[in-house]
């Protein structure tokens, strides 16, 4: 929890409740007056919030989510929850299914943010190649053609808007 005095309460790793890690909360823009009450995701990202960094890029990496808490007993907002959830955990439900496809599996956010990736570079960049993201974005079809490292994929959509954002899984397919 990230309260409006500035106070960190880290509950995972207290180690880490530094100003450092304060700062990347503040690049995150979680106290945007604007988000209030909304659950906000964050694209993939190394877990600053644990002292530890595990080698495994899945383990290492996570999405962050925040929610700004109001009191209406105070009349201000008293604090923002940040949650952070390994990458890993949401690998593990679709692992099987890239390596069935002989494929990627990337979850985006609206902005081809990487919210999770079976591509670990595509994880690491953190965002889709732009083209990629563009011919997404201009389909009109649920399945598209795209060519990539000298191969031919078939790119499946699915798309999925609801009250926190939109996100798009798109299964890239060797043709």
């Amino acid at each position: 929890m990230y309260t409006w005095r500035g106070e960190l309460l880290n509950f995972r790793d207290p180690n880490q409740d530094t100003e450092e890690t304060k700062h990347e909360l503040e690049k995150m823009q979680v106290n945007d007056p604007a988000n209030l009450m909304q659950l906000i995701w964050y694209p993939a990202r190394e877990n600053f919030l644990l002292s530890d960094k595990p080698k495994d890029i899945h383990e290492k990496m996570a999405v962050f989510a925040s929610r700004r808490v109001f009191s209406r007993e105070h009349n201000r907002y008293e604090y923002v929850q940040i949650f952070a959830l390994n990458e890993g955990v949401f690998y593990d439900l679709y692992k099987d299914k890239a390596k069935a496809l002989r494929g990627e599996i990337y979850t985006i956010d609206g902005e081809g943010n990487v919210i999770s990736s079976s591509d670990e570079e595509i994880l690491k960049e953190g965002k889709i190649p732009e083209r990629l993201f563009e011919k997404v974005q201009d389909s009109s079809t649920k399945v598209l053609e795209i060519g990539r490292n000298k191969k031919s994929y078939l790119v499946d959509i699915k798309n999925q808007k609801s009250m926190t954002g939109e996100l798009l899984w798109l299964f890239l397919r060797h043709k």
